[in-house]
C-alpha cells in the first residue's frame, strides 16, 4: 500500500462484517462505512470535488467525519481538517479560525454540520458549503471507484496548533502519511483485530493519526468518543479501555491529571485495563511527577507500566517522531542551562554532571524514546552545528514523513528547514540515542542571562503545592527598560486565602528559577488560551493579560465544576 485511497480500498473489500468504526450508540462494519464513502465520493464529484483540489472538514468527532475523510482519500482530494464553528459564544472564534484556514487553502468546499452551514455560507458566500444531510443516499453494494492518486498526491492539509504563532498549513502526500502510519504501527505493535480508543478531537494531527489513519492502515478498529464526554466524566475513556481485546490509546498530559482526579472520587466500576498495548502521551510537555502518580493509580487495575509510552512528534512530520518503549524513563538535569552546555558526565540518562553545583535547582524530565524507524534526530548549536549526546540544544528532525512544505508560504517553508533537516524549534537532548524534550525556543524567558523554561517553573510550582498543572502558566513580558519579567496566571474559584496561595506561588516561583514573578493573576477557569493538544498559545496569554480582564476574588460568582468543565475546557478543543 502506498496511499491511503488503497489502504482504504483493502480494508474496506477484507472482512466485511468486521467491525469499523464506533462513535456513541453507532456502529459500523466496514461493508457499512465502505457504503458510506461510496456515498459521499458521488455527492462530492456531482457537486464539482475533483481531484487535486482541497475540501475543508468542518465536523465534530463523529462517524461523518471518517466517511468524509475517507471519501476524499479515495477520490483524490486533499482532506482539510478543521474545528467544528461551533454556536452560541464560541461561534464567532470557530468562524474567524476557519476564515482563516480558507484564506490559505482556498477549498473546493466545505462540510459542516447542518446547524452551522447558514453561519459558514454567510460568512465565506464563495465557497460552496455542504450539509452532512446533503449526501445522496445510494445503495451501499458496489465496488469503490479508482482515481488517479499517487504517493505524491496532495493527502491532508495539516494545520499547526498555533502554540508559538498563527498556524500555518503542513501539505503531507500520501507517502508521508502512510510512512508515518506504517511507523507507528511497527513501534506500537498494532496488529490486525486490535482496537483503538479515541477522544482526542480528530482536527488534531494525533487524533487524526490514532483515530482514523492507524487503525485502516493496521487493518483494525476504532472506538470513538467526544472530547466534551471525556472532559465532562475522564473515567469514560477508561471503561472504553476496559471494554474490548488488545488495545491502544493516546492523549496529552493534562489527560493524565484530569482521570486521576476523578479517581479520587467513588468509582461506579472497576476498569480492567491488562490488555492495554499501549497510551502514546504526547502533544506538550509531559509531567514525570504526574506520570509516576497516574501509573500508580492505575496499576491495580492491570496496567503495565511499559504500556504508557511517552512520544514526540509534530504536524510537520505527519505526527509521530519517537516514542519510549520502556515506559517512563526520566533524567534530572540543572535548570537554566544554555545551548551547548553539557548535561551529564556520561551517557547515561541517571547521572548528573559532577561539575555542577549539588545545590543548583534541577528538574526531572521525561524520555520521549529513540525515533521511531525511518526518522533521524540531532541536537544543534546556535550555529546549526551538530553536537554531541548529553548536551543541550536544538532539536531537528529528518523524516520520510515530514511534510512538502507550508501551503501558500514560501518563506515559513524556507524558515523551517536546514537543508534536509526540519527545525522543531524544540530545545532538548539526546541521551543513550533517547530525546529529551526541554522546552520551546519561543517560550524561553531570559533574565540576568540566565535560561528560564516556563514548563519547568509550572511543573515545579504544580508539583509543590499540589495545583493542577492545567490551571497555571508561567510566561514573559516586557518591563520598562525592556528586558524580561516573569507573570504567572492562575486558573482559580474564589478563595479566602488567595493572599497565602500568591505568596506561595511566589516563593516556589523563587525557588524554581531564581527570580520572583513581577505579577500573578488570579483569573476564572477557562482563562488561559490552549491548543486542541493542551499547549499554552503564550503569543495570546500574553495579548490577553496586556488587556482588561476580570481577576478572582472571594465575591467572584463562578459556574459550578460541572459547568467549568464542559464549557471552559470544551471550548479549548
Amino acid at each position: 500500500m502506498h496511499t491511503l485511497a488503497e489502504a482504504f480500498i483493502q480494508y474496506a473489500g477484507s472482512d466485511p462484517d468486521a467491525a469499523a468504526v464506533t462513535f456513541g450508540s453507532s456502529a459500523l462494519t466496514r461493508s457499512e462505512l465502505k457504503g458510506l464513502v461510496l456515498q459521499r465520493i458521488h455527492t462530492f464529484v456531482t457537486q464539482g470535488v475533483q481531484p487535486g483540489s482541497s475540501v475543508l472538514l468542518s465536523l465534530p468527532t463523529s462517524i461523518e467525519f471518517v466517511a468524509s475523510f475517507w471519501a476524499l482519500q479515495v477520490l483524490g482530494a486533499a482532506a482539510v481538517p478543521t474545528v467544528a464553528i461551533g454556536s452560541g459564544e464560541r461561534q464567532p472564534a470557530g468562524l474567524q479560525q476557519v476564515k482563516k484556514v480558507c484564506s490559505i487553502v482556498n477549498p473546493s468546499a466545505i462540510i459542516a454540520v447542518a446547524g452551522e452551514v447558514d453561519a459558514l455560507k454567510l460568512a465565506m458566500p464563495s465557497i460552496p458549503v455542504l450539509s452532512t444531510i446533503d449526501f445522496e443516499t445510494l445503495s451501499n453494494t458496489g465496488e469503490l471507484p479508482q482515481f488517479n492518486v499517487t504517493p505524491e498526491s496532495l493527502g491532508i492539509i495539516q494545520f499547526t496548533s498555533g502554540s508559538t504563532s498563527d498556524p500555518k498549513g503542513c501539505a503531507l502526500s500520501h507517502a508521508a502519511i502512510m510512512a508515518n502510519a506504517f511507523m507507528l504501527k511497527k513501534s506500537l505493535d498494532l496488529q490486525s483485530g486490535d482496537r483503538s480508543v479515541c477522544w482526542l478531537p480528530l482536527h488534531h494531527d494525533m487524533g487524526l493519526m490514532c483515530g482514523v489513519i492507524g487503525p485502516v492502515v493496521a487493518d483494525a478498529e476504532t472506538h470513538l468518543q467526544s472530547a466534551v464526554r471525556f472532559l465532562a466524566n475522564p473515567m469514560s475513556w477508561i471503561d472504553t479501555i476496559s471494554e474490548g481485546g488488545r488495545t491502544h490509546t493516546a492523549c496529552p498530559n493534562f489527560a493524565l491529571s484530569l482521570v486521576l482526579r476523578r479517581l479520587q472520587r467513588k468509582m461506579r466500576s472497576t476498569p480492567d485495563l491488562s490488555k492495554l498495548q499501549s497510551i502514546v502521551c504526547g502533544a506538550e510537555i509531559i509531567d514525570a511527577e504526574l506520570v509516576k502518580q497516574f501509573i500508580a493509580a492505575l496499576e491495580p487495575f492491570g496496567l503495565n507500566p511499559k504500556a504508557f509510552r511517552p512520544s514526540y512528534g509534530m504536524a510537520e512530520v505527519t505526527v509521530f517522531a519517537s516514542s519510549e518503549t520502556d515506559g517512563l524513563v526520566t533524567a534530572r538535569i540543572p535548570t537554566g542551562l544554555e545551548v551547548g552546555s553539557s548535561i551529564l558526565k556520561d551517557s547515561s540518562a541517571k547521572s548528573v554532571d559532577t561539575s555542577v553545583d549539588i545545590e543548583a535547582r534541577t528538574i526531572e524530565v521525561v524520555s520521549v524514546g529513540k525515533t521511531i524507524n525511518g526518522c533521524l534526530s540531532r541536537i544543534v548549536d546556535d550555529s546549526g552545528k551538530a553536537l554531541p549526546e548529553n548536551s543541550m540544544g536544538h532539536i531537528q528532525l529528518s523524516s520520510p514523513s515530514r511534510m512538502q512544505g507550508y501551503l501558500n508560504n514560501a518563506d515559513a517553508t524556507a524558515e523551517a528547514f536546514d537543508g534536509e533537516w526540519l527545525i522543531t524549534g524544540d530545545i532538548g537532548f539526546k541521551s543513550e540515542d533517547c530525546l529529551f524534550i526541554v522546552g520551546r525556543e519561543k517560550d524561553l524567558i531570559i533574565i540576568g542571562g540566565q535560561n528560564i523554561h516556563p514548563t519547568d517553573v509550572e511543573s515545579y510550582i504544580c508539583n509543590e503545592l499540589n495545583l493542577e498543572r492545567r490551571r497555571l502558566a508561567v510566561d514573559r513580558r516586557r518591563d520598562e527598560l525592556g528586558s524580561d519579567e516573569i507573570f504567572i496566571v492562575v486558573e482559580s474559584r474564589p478563595l479566602d486565602n488567595a493572599e497565602a496561595l500568591t505568596a506561595s506561588i511566589k516563593q516556589h516561583c523563587y525557588l524554581s528559577c531564581g527570580f520572583f514573578p513581577a505579577k500573578i493573576y488570579l483569573v476564572k477557569p477557562g482563562f488561559i488560551p490552549r491548543t486542541t493538544s493542551g499547549k499554552i498559545q503564550r503569543n495570546v496569554l500574553r495579548q490577553k493579560v496586556s488587556e482588561p480582564f476580570e481577576t478572582v476574588t472571594s465575591d467572584t460568582p463562578l459556574a459550578s465544576n460541572a459547568e467549568i468543565m464542559t464549557e471552559a475546557e470544551a471550548s479549548a478543543v
